[in-house]
């Protein structure tokens, strides 16, 4: 895929230096598959993303540390951080990814066949599935990390675990520990502390943790932008039916813990 390299990269001079939203410009790619102008701007917003994800990654190593040392002011922190690196992610789709006009349906029409063989809207619907999902762990290591619920395997959920296994071992290694009992489900951890809380403390939980679901609902609303101008044959099949079910799931984890503390009291007790 793009090439997750967060790390660093060279500009044309072959100083090294650090991947970022303002060193966009001076990415530039050295093994390119169909030589076209779209396909460097597509793989260099993806390769940014990758290099600006560091910051979840550490602002999930900061939250997963608070809630084993019960800080509550460390974990408001890092939702904090966590928000705010979910929103440089989506700077990134709109400063690297604006709309092109046709550039991304050229885009499209020249890889698919290289992708997937035959010419049909459900395969079309499976190529979709693959550009939201980028083959990334940002966006499975952002479900986990906040506990969001999937009641039914739905398409998109399907690509994202097919993905997984393909990854590299950090990476799958990374998204097991999320997975752990205990090891990084925040909306599980704000239930279960909301009753022994401060009011004022909860509050924050909950506007930090409320705030990352919507930051999260947005960048999957890129992801789905991307994949609609790709694919303008099946745009509304696939918002509705594929898209909507992942949306619907991060809506429902939503938490209420200034409600759920009234319901139960503050000792926990009805």
């Amino acid at each position: 895929d793009g090439g997750g390299g967060g790390g660093g990269g060279s500009d044309e001079s072959g100083r090294s230096g650090s991947v970022s939203l303002e060193t966009a410009h001076r990415v530039r790619l050295v093994c390119r598959f169909l030589a076209i102008p779209e396909e460097d701007d597509f793989w260099r917003l993806h390769i940014v993303l990758e290099a600006e994800a560091r910051t979840l990654v550490a602002a999930i190593a900061r939250g997963q540390a608070a809630m084993l040392a019960r800080d509550t002011r460390e974990l408001i922190e890092s939702l904090e951080q966590f928000q705010s690196g979910l929103a440089r992610l989506n700077e990134c789709h709109t400063q690297l990814w604006a709309d092109g006009g046709r550039r991304d349906v050229v885009l499209a029409r020249r890889l698919r066949p290289f992708l997937l063989s035959g010419m049909s809207d459900q395969q079309d619907m499976q190529l979709g599935c693959m550009y939201y999902t980028a083959r990334s762990a940002i966006l499975p290591m952002c479900l986990l990390f906040l506990g969001v619920r999937h009641e039914e395997p739905h398409p998109l959920l399907r690509t994202m675990q097919k993905s997984v296994r393909a990854m590299p071992g950090p990476h799958r290694a990374f998204l097991a520990s999320l997975e752990k009992r205990g090891g990084g489900d925040v909306r599980s951890h704000l239930h279960a502390v909301a009753a022994r809380t401060q009011v004022h403390e909860l509050a924050l939980l909950e506007a930090g943790f409320n705030g990352c679901i919507e930051e999260l609902l947005r960048f999957c609303s890129r992801r789905s932008n991307l994949v609609c101008r790709a694919f303008p044959h099946i745009a509304e099949s696939f918002r509705e039916y594929y898209h909507r079910q992942l949306e619907s799931c991060i809506h429902q984890a939503r938490c209420k813990l200034l409600l759920q503390r009234r319901m139960q009291g503050p000792a926990g007790r009805p």
